[in-house]
C-alpha cells in the first residue's frame, strides 16, 4: 500500500525527470486539471519515427466508465494540441498518451473495463488509461494483443512489438514502489 498520492507523485516524477520529461503541473484543459503533466519527444524505434509522449495525472476520488473515457480522451486532445514536433501528425511521428488516474480504490466494473477493453487506437497514435490504485498498489491497464482486423497492412510482429513497449513503459514509470 502507498503511503500517500503525494509520495506516489514523488516516485512518478523522479522517475520521469531521470528520462528527460518536461513535468508541470496544475495544467488546466477544458473541465480537468491536470495534477503532473509529463511530456517528451524522441525517436522510437518500435513507431519507425518520432514520438510525442505524454503522461498525463489526475487524481479522482470515484471514477466510473464515462468519467474515465472522457477523461482519456481530453488527455489525448491536449497530447495532440500540444506537441512540438512540427510535422503534420502521423508523418514519421506519433502521439502517445498515457491518462493516469490516481486514486485510492477502484469499482470492479471499471477496472475490468479498463482491463479488457482496448484502448481506441488512431493513426499514428494512442491513448492508453491507467487506473493507479493507491489502495493496494495495483495498476490497471490493458494488457492483451492488438485487435488487428484493422491493421492487416502492418506487420503483426511490429505492432506486438509496439505493445510491448506500451506495457513495459507502464510498469516501469507508474508502478509504485522504490
Amino acid at each position: 500500500m502507498i503511503e500517500s498520492q503525494n509520495h506516489y507523485y514523488s516516485q512518478i516524477i523522479q522517475r520521469l525527470e531521470s528520462m528527460k520529461f518536461r513535468i508541470q503541473s496544475g495544467v488546466t484543459y477544458e473541465k480537468y486539471t491536470f495534477d503532473y503533466l509529463a511530456r517528451k519527444k524522441a525517436y522510437h524505434a518500435t513507431a519507425f519515427g518520432f514520438g510525442w509522449t505524454c503522461f498525463i495525472f489526475c487524481q479522482f476520488g470515484n471514477v466510473d466508465v464515462a468519467t474515465l473515457r472522457d477523461y482519456a480522451e481530453t488527455c489525448f486532445k491536449y497530447s495532440l494540441k500540444n506537441r512540438l514536433i512540427p510535422l503534420p501528425w502521423g508523418l514519421l511521428h506519433g502521439v502517445y498518451c498515457y491518462a493516469a488516474v490516481v486514486t485510492r480504490g477502484v469499482q470492479s466494473d471499471v477496472a475490468d473495463m479498463v482491463r479488457n477493453t482496448q484502448p481506441p487506437i488512431r493513426w499514428s497514435g494512442y491513448v492508453i488509461p491507467v487506473i493507479c490504485d493507491l489502495a493496494n498498489g495495483d495498476l490497471h491497464y490493458w494488457r492483451n494483443e492488438v485487435d488487428r482486423d484493422w491493421l492487416d497492412a502492418f506487420p503483426k510482429e511490429m505492432t506486438n512489438l509496439m505493445w510491448l513497449y506500451v506495457r513495459e513503459t507502464i510498469e516501469r514509470v507508474l508502478s509504485p514502489g522504490e
